[in-house]
């Protein structure tokens, strides 16, 4: 084994992820003070979308990502 490890895709796109969906909910938030943006939306589903999206998002991209192949692990041994 190297004395570098690789960082596996399924990481990566947990953490990316999780960045994109912080921003994106950061900009709906600044956007809160608009009416006309989120009309008709009440207090507690704001939360929960806010409050659920990271997770999700997080949880989603480590779900879809490949493995990382590892050669230094065989099966046999």
């Amino acid at each position: 084994m190297s004395g570098r490890t690789r960082v596996e895709l399924k990481v990566w796109a947990s953490t990316v992820g999780g960045l994109l969906a912080g921003v994106v909910l950061a900009v709906l938030e600044a956007l809160a003070d608009q009416p006309a943006m989120l009309e008709g939306l009440p207090a507690w589903a704001r939360f929960l979308i806010i409050a659920a999206t990271p997770a999700i998002v997080t949880f989603a991209g480590g779900y879809a990502a490949p493995h990382t192949r590892r050669p230094d692990l065989s099966a046999g041994e």
